[in-house]
């Protein structure tokens, strides 16, 4: 008819494979493909297409007779495979109406978003890549509990993938980079690490956080603050002795009051008792408090100093 071949099933009244003239071929109704279907040029149709064996079943997707990649369900298990084979194969995930690439997995297993390649010659495992604020990272729990998103930093000296092998000591165990470009290639500006501090043991893992940035003209961050394992602040120092250790080759620190005047409060825990170091207008006093605040000492601005008096002559 016209040139169309068919296979038509005379006692239902369907046909079952129609061959036109240029060649496109028509499957009208469900193909049972007990060993196989090999198919050369383009498949079109308009239902499900449906491969059903007792072992794995998978759909090769060959170039001039030679397997480029396949999809495939597992023999025994819930399985699903897509493979891009060769040595440079990647799978490309697109959406639109124009089929745009919205994630690549290239053939060193790297996720690619917003991206075709690596970037900066780094081998990270996930890039995220674009030109506007949707360049970020989203992470949302919606719960009526206290509980929120994670971001989980893990560090073992197993050589296996999820073996256990205890930390040591300084051990790194996780490092948050910011950098920037200076024109040429990203140059860190600071990190954030955290690090075994101490010796590790069963259910005990002690450990600190430090803070790392680059001055002008340097060439990389340096730490200058850090949390340690018992909770001290170091500034400047690596070993800090108290609560706030701070060490440095001028000022220590500043304290700049908005409202007229600053005071530094210092507070006894057994006793709820309190001493005052204030700065107003120039002068200073130290005030203590019993059964009632009181200045103690005061210095003015002109060098007078007070012991029991705020108006020494």
């Amino acid at each position: 008819n016209s040139g169309q071949f068919r296979i038509r099933d005379t006692t239902n009244n369907t046909n079952r494979l129609e061959i036109a003239a240029n060649g496109t071929v028509t499957i009208p109704q469900n193909v049972n493909a007990e060993s196989g279907l090999d198919v050369t040029g383009a498949i079109t149709g308009t239902a499900d297409l449906t491969l059903d064996t007792g072992g794995s079943t998978g759909i090769n997707l060959k170039r001039s007779g030679t397997l480029k990649a396949d999809i495939e369900i597992g023999s025994s298990s819930d399985e699903l495979a897509i493979r891009a084979r060769g040595s440079s194969g990647f799978i490309n995930l697109a959406t639109g109406s124009s089929a745009t690439e919205r994630m690549r997995i290239d053939s060193s297993g790297r996720v690619l978003i917003g991206t075709t390649s690596i970037l900066h010659s780094l081998s990270n495992k996930l890039y995220v890549a674009g030109t506007d604020s949707s360049t970020s990272i989203s992470l949302n729990r919606y719960a009526n509990s206290i509980y929120a998103p994670y971001i989980h930093f893990r560090k073992s000296r197993s050589g296996t993938v999820g073996g256990n092998a205890i930390v040591q000591d300084d051990d790194l165990l996780g490092r948050i980079y910011f950098e920037g470009d200076d024109g040429s290639s990203p140059v860190s500006a600071a990190y954030i690490e955290a690090h075994v501090d101490g010796t590790p043991g069963n259910q005990d893992m002690p450990g600190r956080l430090e803070f790392l940035t680059t001055a002008d003209g340097t060439a990389g961050p340096v730490e200058r603050m850090r949390i340690d394992a018992s909770g001290n602040v170091g500034i400047g120092t690596t070993s800090p002795a108290d609560r706030l250790h701070v060490v440095g080759p001028t000022s220590m620190a500043t304290f700049e009051g908005t409202g007229g005047s600053v005071a530094i409060v210092l507070k006894d825990a057994d006793d709820g008792t309190l001493c005052f170091l204030q700065l107003d207008g120039g002068r200073f006093g130290v005030a203590t408090s019993g059964s009632s605040y009181s200045e103690k000492l005061s210095i003015l601005p002109n060098g007078y100093v007070g012991i029991g008096t705020v108006n020494p002559q």
